[in-house]
């Protein structure tokens, strides 16, 4: 820290220096508190990025296990009597949705490919919802409710370019994509929160009402020291 010190009084304008240690006597100590709070932030913004690494290879495995199993069921359904009848009297569509879901894809990359969307989608809903601070006022401490809507919108971001990517219908799409956003969603709401600031506009105003106020106060004490 003290190179840090050193480096700026280096570099830094003997004019400003000046004004420093004339004004701020203990810009130092500020210094070493901002790099301690630099150094706390990136600590929590290190940890939220590997719990959401780490979260999002968790859900991608256990949504290929999961579609794993829904494939052996369906193969055992599709061979029972049921199946037949649903295959060709109850709903061919809806088999040939099923089928061509869970057996004629990949479904290690099509965990993938759906986990991938979801995070990519949270990430940039997530920055939108904390710079216009929604984030505080709509989705923080709230019930099990708002959280599913919050979900359900997320997945509605998401399945039009997932659709495309895996040559699905929409509606398909959005139930094939709603249980990762359900795992993943408030994790990355919860990095966007350590990474970008709120722009909360009244804050904003505020601020700026009150630096107006300081300014004409110290235009109205000058003019009163000249005369």
């Amino acid at each position: 820290m003290e190179r840090l010190i050193v480096l700026l009084e280096i570099v830094m304008p003997a004019n400003m220096l000046v004004f420093l240690e004339k004004y701020i006597p203990a810009w130092r100590d500020s210094v070493w508190k901002l790099k301690r709070r630099f150094m706390l932030w990136l600590h929590g913004v290190v940890a939220a990025v590997c719990r959401l690494a780490i979260l999002s290879c968790c859900v991608c495995i256990l949504y290929w296990l999961l579609l794993s199993i829904a494939m052996g069921g369906w193969n055992l359904f599709q061979h029972t009597m049921i199946g037949q009848v649903f295959r060709s009297n109850v709903s061919p569509k809806l088999y040939e949705v099923i089928n061509d879901l869970l057996v004629d894809r990949d479904l290690l990359y099509l965990s993938y490919v759906v986990v991938g969307h979801v995070l990519v989608v949270s990430l940039l809903l997530g920055a939108v919802v904390q710079l216009l601070a929604l984030r505080r006022f709509f989705h923080q401490a709230r019930g099990v409710i708002i959280y599913s809507l919050w979900a359900i919108l997320c997945a509605k971001v998401s399945i039009g370019h997932l659709a495309n990517a895996v040559a699905l219908d929409t509606s398909t799409a959005f139930y094939l994509i709603l249980p990762p956003v359900m795992a993943i969603y408030g994790t990355s709401f919860a990095l966007c929160e350590k990474i970008f600031p709120e722009l909360n506009f009244l804050l904003l105003i505020r601020v700026w009402l009150n630096i107006k106020r300081n300014v004409d106060i110290r235009e109205a004490a000058k003019r009163s020291c000249k005369k």
